[in-house]
This record gives structure tokens, sequence and C-alpha cells, in this order.
């Protein structure tokens, strides 16, 4: 029989309908006078896109589980039952394989404290989200697979300036150009002078990294350069002065025990060797020397739209639903970013195609019987008689050890 009109579960014959029950579904009654059971045939699609769309809209929202039990007048525990295999569903996201980005922004921001911190790297585009990837620290590796899901090198990469990140775009888009962030770049020097610094260099490197936050056209980032040049030469020898070590003088830090001698100005020295390497580089006004056209928005000096539109909003997301597993967090910062796509997908039809948590909970559990069954070879769990801890052979493994591990 169709599952429009199911059998009876008792008697197995045919059915007819018999009315609504109080909630409105569709009520069966058997055919068969002697049986005369009456049934009801829920369709379990239904109520799972009913559960997962609010599943969905509670995980996006900036509602606790215990306010969004009460806007729907259920309570906590009853909704936590109800979502259990929801987490199960693995958030999708499709990329342009023909698209070439004019500019991209990338940056990782970090989740938890201590040991257990984990760093999301994300791609954008200015207006959608392009992928993301986790990882434990922003190294080279951790770049190059975030960019190696963007099919063509885009034009300019925008980017606080990580080692990791400059090492990655170098090998992979080797042609790329660099706009490194104003913001961070101004941020960076301020670290070393202050926000008052008390020498007159001190005064005029501030000034000249506040003005970076201003330019807008090539005719004031060439003046800017010319003033640049012209503080190289006016403070070539303070830059220079050394400070050559004594009983009882007190060290900074960075400099060695053994040191005889370190520049007196050191964190000024730091701030214009900065700008200097990147204005030779050519990584500071990149959106000027490479402009988009006329009829294209022009392109961005920093990477505030990633960080103050993406970065903050997932902070402030993980905030809301805090507590949770660090795998639940992490669901609920990759459906929050593949909403935020260029074209994304509808999450009910992304758990429907994934067996509403079906296919991930039996590769859970395949995974979890090869374990233990490499774990415990015996059928009933029981310690191997004979097992493989120490070799047969006479190797360097059989008696005491002695030394360091590291050796």
């Amino acid at each position: 029989m169709s599952n429009s009109r199911p059998d009876c579960p008792v008697c197995h014959g045919p059915t007819r309908k018999n009315g609504k029950t109080s909630a409105g579904t569709q009520r069966w009654r058997c055919k068969d006078q002697q049986c005369n059971a009456t049934i009801i045939n829920p369709n379990p699609d239904v109520q799972h896109k009913h559960t997962f769309a609010l599943f969905y809209a509670w995980i996006t929202s900036t509602l606790s589980l215990d306010r969004f039990a009460a806007l729907h007048k259920s309570t906590r525990t009853t909704l936590a039952r109800r979502f259990y295999w929801c987490w199960l569903i693995q958030p999708t996201y499709w990329i342009d394989p023909n698209r070439i980005y004019d500019q991209i922004f990338i940056d990782g921001t970090y989740f938890g404290h201590g040991t257990h911190s984990y760093c999301l790297l994300v791609a954008y585009d200015g207006d959608h989200v392009i992928c993301w990837h986790w990882c434990h620290r922003e190294t080279k590796n951790d770049y190059l697979t975030l960019l190696e899901k963007i099919p063509h090198p885009p034009r300019i990469v925008t980017t606080d300036g990580h080692r990791g990140a400059l090492a990655a775009i170098h090998t992979l888009w080797p042609t790329t150009h660099i706009q490194r962030c104003l913001v961070h770049v101004h941020r960076t020097i301020t670290e070393h002078l202050t926000h008052r610094p008390r020498t007159d260099a001190g005064k005029a490197l501030l000034a000249l990294s506040r003005t970076l936050l201003t330019i807008t056209t090539l005719d004031q980032a060439r003046t800017w350069g010319i003033h640049l040049a012209q503080f190289e030469t006016t403070y070539a020898t303070w830059l220079k002065e050394k400070t050559y070590a004594t009983d009882g003088q007190q060290r900074p830090r960075h400099v060695k025990p053994t040191a005889t001698w370190w520049y007196t100005h050191y964190r000024q020295r730091r701030a214009v060797k900065l700008l200097v390497t990147l204005w030779r580089k050519q990584q500071l006004f990149t959106y000027l020397t490479h402009p988009n056209e006329p009829t294209q928005p022009p392109l961005r000096a920093d990477t505030n739209c990633l960080e103050g539109g993406i970065n903050a909003q997932l902070k402030h997301l993980t905030r809301i639903h805090r507590g949770q597993p660090a795998e639940h967090q992490r669901l609920t910062c990759e459906w929050y970013l593949a909403a935020r796509t260029a074209i994304p997908d509808d999450p009910t039809n992304t758990a429907e195609k994934q067996q509403w948590g079906k296919a991930q909970l039996a590769k859970a559990q395949a995974l979890h019987h090869r374990e233990t069954a490499h774990n415990n070879p015996d059928p009933e769990g029981r310690p191997a008689m004979y097992d493989r801890g120490i070799d047969s052979t006479p190797t360097n493994s059989m008696g005491i050890q002695k030394g360091w591990l590291g050796h």
C-alpha cells in the first residue's frame, strides 16, 4: 500500500479515512470489521523539518535556550532532547568555480582559553563569506588549506600581516598583490610609541602613522612617502644612538644578558623599520595603485569589514550560547558562516540530504566499532592473552631506558 494510505499494523489489511484527531492529523480505520483498529500515519520528514527549523532558528539567534523555549511554550530540557540529532548535521556551502575575486580579506579569530583554545580562519570578499578553516594556530599550512579552497588567485589579498598568512600567499599565489591592513599597522606603531610619545621623533612618527588612515588618493600617498623619507633623514643620527652596558644597569627585556650595547631608541627604530619595509614592498597603498573599474566599488585598506562584520558577530554568538561543548560551538559558528555565503544552501534541505543525521550517526558508530575492535581484538572485550607490547626479538626496547627521549 502507498505511504498515503497505510496498512493496518494489527492485521496488515487495508484502511480507510476516519476523520481527524483533535490536532488535525488524519485518522485511519481498518476496513476489517473484526479488527476495526484506528491509527494515524505521521510523516517523519515533516516532524524532522519542523524540529530542524526550530533548531536553526535558535542556533543563529541571540536567544538562550531558556528564553527560546519560553517563547515556544516549551522547556529547556524538552528542546535539548528534541535537538539532539540536529547536532549531527554538517553545514555545507558552495564556492563559484569560475569567479576571480578582485579583493579578499583573510583573518583568524580565537575561541576558548589556554590549551583549549582554537582558531577559525575566514576568507571574505567584502560582501559574503567565501570559505573557512579550523585550526589551533595561524600557521602557513593552515592558511594554505584555507586558500586552496578558492579556485583562482584574487588580484589583492588584505591581511593583518601574520607571518603564516604572508607565507601562504607567496607560496600559493605569487602574483597576487598584498594590502596590509592600515588599522593594524597604526595599532602596531601605537604599541611601540604609546598614544602620547615624549620625544619629538616619536610625535612626528605617530603623526605619520595617523595620516595613513586618511589617505584616499595617489598624490596623498606620494606625499606621505616623501614625509617618511624626510623623517629618516632628519632623525638618522638620533635613531643610531647606542647605550653601553654598565654594572647594575637595567637592561630592556629584548637585550641578551651578554650584550655590551643596544640601541637607545629601539622602540622608535622598530616603528620606523615597519613603515619603511611596508613602503618598499609596496604593501601600504595597494588599494590605490591597483584600483577597481569606475563602475565597481573602491577597494578597501583594512580588514574592518571582516573583523567587525563577521568575527565580532561570531564572538557575540558564542558568548550567547556559552557552556556548549567545543563541537557544538564549532557548528554554531559554521551555521552562521554558511548563511552568509554568496549562495547559501537551504539548511532544511541540507539536513534532509544528510538523512536527518542518520548518515553521520552511522559513520560515528562504524568508526567507534573499528576503534574498539582495534584496541580490544577479543570479541568479549577481554585483554589479549598474547600481545605485541614487548618485542619478541632482542632490541633496544627490552631493558631499562636511560637518557632524554628527545636525543
